[in-house]
């Protein structure tokens, strides 16, 4: 289905067509530029109504009021917004926040190994967690139903979206099933076939498949069929929770805030920051102020290589993402990549900084019984310690995951693998 709009097209007064970014079965996704809000960038979802068939009005129009009507409620960071929404008599349109990115289907057909490593799906899942529970802390709770790669997005500075709520739903209470049989094979749950009614349980097994698909590969339909592949390993407590996730009883899968628990454990730790970033910057800048290396000649040189070492990370990153990516960058997506880089090199910076003052004090500077900050100092070094205890906990726990693999093609049998299955 071709867009009906071209480019420089100025829709409803205020949104000029930029480009067409997408194309689905009942509609085209343009990407714009929202004249009364500043120029602000956003995607207009157009579904031409003209060209559809009597039953496919009807699952449109569904389609369309579900979106509406739950994301124009909801608030949350991996959630896209509803600005707007209009039609004419031929087309309906849906004005959202525009995501700069790709969704993990494409993602995966562009990653060399077409899956992805442990600790990047253990992020994922993390954050899939917590906007799930969002959904499902809502009165009543709102059952996604559609959880996969090609419904979740990453923008290229790492912020997931989950798109897509055509078919999602809200829990009623005291009923015993859907009304229709909706979702997609291998990532719907037994229960979106008209077995029971879909609850949040049902986001679960998603989930689960999703990240089985993102670790392996392949779709769960061809790991049915075929198994796990010989060269995919995971760790053994990552499988029986992926397996417990995509049990047919929705009374044996585990909840969320197990699975987010259990997924953290293989996520990287995160770079410290808030208060305890505050705490390490002032440590850093007493070391640089009382051990004299603040008014040394050196400062300015040593300021001109950092500022090098980050551009160099900097140009690194756009260059990688941009090899993925195979799209031009806007100037937002390049921004926030570069501080996305720049941020998590501070820790590096602040230590190197914190043992060169250090050094500079000893060989260069006054005397240390005169002037050195024994409180800041030792403070600094015990940090030092401790990250380095951190780090080779976290290197040892990495050592201990890939010794526990799980055995790849047997680790299901064919028959238990088409069980747990619709």
């Amino acid at each position: 289905m071709n867009g009906s709009l071209n480019q420089g097209t100025m829709l409803a007064g205020r949104y000029r067509i930029l480009t067409q970014v997408g194309e689905g079965g009942f509609g085209t996704v343009y990407k714009a530029r929202d004249r009364r809000k500043y120029g602000k960038i956003v995607a207009i979802k157009e579904i031409n109504m003209a060209a559809l068939s009597v039953q496919e009005k009807i699952e449109v129009t569904d389609s369309f009021n579900r979106e509406i009507t739950l994301l124009s409620k909801l608030r949350h960071k991996s959630l896209p917004r509803i600005h707007d929404q209009f039609t004419d008599p031929e087309h309906w349109y849906i004005v959202m926040d525009y995501i700069e990115g790709q969704t993990l289907e494409e993602l995966l057909a562009r990653t060399p190994e077409g899956r992805l490593s442990v600790s990047q799906v253990a992020r994922i899942g993390v954050a899939l967690c917590d906007v799930l529970s969002y959904l499902h802390n809502q009165n009543p709770p709102i059952i996604y139903r559609d959880v996969k790669p090609g419904n979740i997005m990453l923008t290229f500075w790492d912020r997931l979206y989950l798109i897509d709520f055509g078919i999602a739903r809200r829990y009623r209470a005291g009923q015993l099933r859907d009304t229709g049989s909706l979702g997609s094979p291998g990532y719907a749950a037994p229960e979106q076939y008209g077995r029971a009614q879909t609850t949040t349980q049902t986001d679960i097994y998603g989930l689960g498949a999703t990240l089985q698909t993102l670790l392996t590969g392949k779709e769960p339909l061809e790991i049915r069929l075929q198994g796990i592949p010989q060269d995919v390993h995971i760790p053994q407590k990552l499988q029986a929770l992926i397996e417990q996730m995509m049990d047919p009883d929705p009374f044996r899968r585990p909840q969320m805030a197990e699975v987010r628990r259990s997924l953290m454990g293989y996520a990287p730790v995160l770079q410290t920051q808030g208060c305890s970033s505050l705490f390490f910057a002032y440590i850093w800048l007493a070391l640089m102020a009382q051990s004299g290396f603040a008014d040394s000649p050196f400062l300015g040189l040593y300021f001109l290589l950092v500022l090098v070492f980050i551009a160099v990370l900097c140009m690194i990153a756009l260059v990688q993402v941009r090899r993925v990516a195979r799209v031009r960058l806007s100037l937002k997506a390049i921004m926030l990549i570069a501080w996305g880089r720049v941020r998590s090199s501070l820790p590096l910076l602040f230590s190197l900084t914190g043992w060169v003052c250090l050094l500079y004090a000893i060989l260069v500077g006054p005397s240390i019984g005169q002037e050195l900050p024994y409180f800041a100092g030792g403070i600094f070094i015990l940090a030092q310690l401790f990250s380095l205890i951190i780090w080779l906990k976290r290197k040892y726990g990495m050592w201990q995951l890939r010794k526990q693999t799980a055995p790849s093609p047997q680790m299901l049998p064919m028959q238990q693998q088409g069980q747990r299955h619709p």
